[in-house]
């Protein structure tokens, strides 16, 4: 708490807080979600508790079903997860004096129904001690993510017929794709789009309208359900371009394997947990390359679709 107040001057709006000593691997969009509820004045991680009984975390959690954190009477499996979404005005309640921001401050709010939580089953330890961090060193794999790799044109946009997406009013979502995305965001998986885009090398569009065109489809996916992709890569290349940085690129384009090797060491991607929907040969052809799981896009609801996936 008093680390807070001393940093106050300094936050201009609504910000994340994460304890520094604890590792919890949680998608901090969720945190944000509730923004446009006014009574609620911060978000709180829960973490599964495993044997954390004698220390100084908020155990025996409960979220009701406004989403509000809740003491339970009784023991259960929920605890702080230590990663916090706050609105600004979290500093009414914080005074220039020695205070805790768990034992005084969360404790009010929560007692008043302000404070929402959002639960993942996400990998947690607190590396406190020398023993908690020598676990997670030797236990790395519990940091590796699991990944829908997905391209863009036909499989999450209807393609455009001879031309290419030159704006977003061109930019339509197939069947099944907003519930699809909502979907894979529950199931812990992380979304990456990898796609192809020479209309940039062939001058058609420039960068910067496909990176508007690529800012409205994720603003229109929060808009819709919240849902979100978590990142994307797009290859510019053209051989016959006038611009010479985007006539050649040997590594990047698909069906060559460089946009994969960015995500995969950028996201720490477990390969053997991941897969790749296209609907090209040059898709199936750089999934061999890395040696992820294809799935060709079916004519059938996208949500569908990966219903089918995650069921094998």
């Amino acid at each position: 708490g008093g680390g807070l107040y001393k940093i106050k001057k300094f936050i201009k709006g609504n910000f994340f807080l994460i304890n520094g000593d604890s590792f919890f691997d949680i998608n901090l969009n969720l945190l944000s979600n509730f923004i446009s509820d006014k009574k609620w004045i911060g978000c709180m991680a829960i973490a599964n508790n495993k044997g954390y009984e004698k220390n100084d975390k908020m155990n025996n959690l409960l979220i009701n079903k406004k989403n509000y954190i809740e003491y339970s009477k009784y023991k259960t499996n929920f605890m702080n997860g230590g990663v916090y979404f706050f609105k600004k005005n979290i500093f009414k309640f914080i005074k220039n004096k020695k205070i805790s921001l768990e034992k005084d401050i969360l404790n009010e709010l929560i007692l008043k129904k302000r404070i929402k939580g959002i639960y993942s089953p996400q990998y947690f330890i607190d590396m406190g001690t020398t023993q908690k961090l020598k676990s997670l060193k030797n236990n790395l794999d519990n940091l590796k993510e699991k990944v829908a790799f997905l391209d863009r044109d036909g499989v999450i946009n209807k393609l455009k017929p001879y031309g290419y997406i030159e704006n977003f009013k061109q930019f339509y979502f197939l069947p099944g794709v907003v519930k699809g995305i909502k979907f894979l965001n529950k199931q812990n998986y992380r979304v990456i789009v990898i796609t192809n885009q020479a209309c940039v090398g062939k001058g058609i569009i420039n960068e910067k309208k496909l990176n508007n065109i690529h800012m409205k489809m994720t603003n229109n996916l929060k808009k819709i359900n919240n849902s979100y992709i978590d990142d994307l890569f797009f290859s510019p290349y053209y051989r016959f371009s006038k611009i010479k940085k985007y006539r050649s690129n040997n590594v990047e384009r698909k069906p060559n394997p460089g946009m994969f090797l960015k995500a995969i060491n950028k996201w720490n991607v477990d390969i053997k947990k991941s897969f790749f929907i296209g609907d090209q040969l040059t898709d199936l052809e750089v999934s061999k390359k890395v040696g992820l799981r294809f799935y060709y896009k079916k004519n059938i609801s996208f949500f569908e679709q990966l219903n089918q996936i995650l069921k094998q």
